[in-house]
């Protein structure tokens, strides 16, 4: 079998590829890597490939002209778990991942249905510098600002501002995700936690289903959707080529409002 044709890149490290050569600013450490061997440049996590494009050009053959080649999505321990596989952003290529990208650019992303947001966001900006201005102590500004976009989001998703049920997916390394010998014994524990916080929302999404789709069979206007969330049922109920369950809606949903 002929020698793969890959990009340059620094020497490796049996076990560990490059991985020593990342720092916490991985950005960084890319765009140094860039300068000593050019804008497309082969490293190893681990275990895992990784090509890096670091320059405007190369990302635009890659995610323009090359795009079907490089669209599979990875896996890790904690999206395996919280979106499992069903959201745009780690479903594989396919029909199903196609579908949900037109809903959401359509339901989302439209100029029309961006100005009709505005209400919502303006209301939430207001409540925010009144919380702020009124506070006796100290107050964290980051936090309300988390909370002031966790409420516009689950808003404009769902159609209700709702605060109880924030989760933050660990975003720090998980080893098992690059050195899949070691996954199975979950080092780090953050496949237990993934887990856990997986059935937590299957719970709560559950409810919110459920009391959707009673609101949407005693609703005057059928053929109106409110949010993201009835796109979602109205696209479901109206094909059945690709199927949409509510396994797929909280994977959907999970990255829209929860993990921010």
């Amino acid at each position: 079998m002929s020698r793969l044709r890959l990009p340059p890149g620094p020497p490796a490290i049996p076990v560990i590829g490059h991985l020593h050569l990342i720092s916490n600013y991985p950005h960084h450490s890319f765009w140094e890597l860039s300068k000593r061997y050019g804008p497309l440049i082969f490293v190893r996590f681990g275990s895992v490939p990784v090509i890096v494009a670091s320059s405007p050009d190369t990302a635009r053959q890659i995610l323009q002209k090359h795009d079907q080649i490089f669209s599979w999505r990875p896996r890790t321990a904690v999206t395996s778990y919280l979106y499992e596989g069903r959201n745009i952003l780690f479903s594989q290529p396919g029909p199903y991942h196609k579908l949900i990208r037109q809903v959401a650019f359509s339901r989302l992303s439209g100029n029309k249905r961006l100005e009709s947001f505005r209400p919502i966001i303006s209301s939430e900006i207001r409540q925010l510098l009144s919380n702020i201005s009124h506070a006796s102590n100290n107050v964290s500004v980051r936090g309300k600002l988390y909370e002031s976009t966790f409420s516009i989001i689950s808003a404009i998703v769902i159609g209700k501002s709702t605060k109880n049920i924030s989760f933050r997916s660990p975003k720090a390394f998980n080893i098992g995700d690059y050195f899949p010998f070691l996954a199975t014994l979950d080092l780090q524990g953050y496949a237990q936690r993934s887990k856990a916080v997986s059935q937590i929302l299957k719970v709560i999404f559950g409810e919110i289903f459920n009391e959707r789709r009673n609101d949407r069979e005693n609703r005057d206007d059928k053929m109106q959707d409110e949010d993201f969330l009835d796109a979602l049922m109205t696209v479901s109920s109206n094909q059945k080529e690709v199927p949409i369950t509510d396994t797929h809606l909280k994977g959907i949903l999970t990255v829209r409002i929860i993990c921010l």
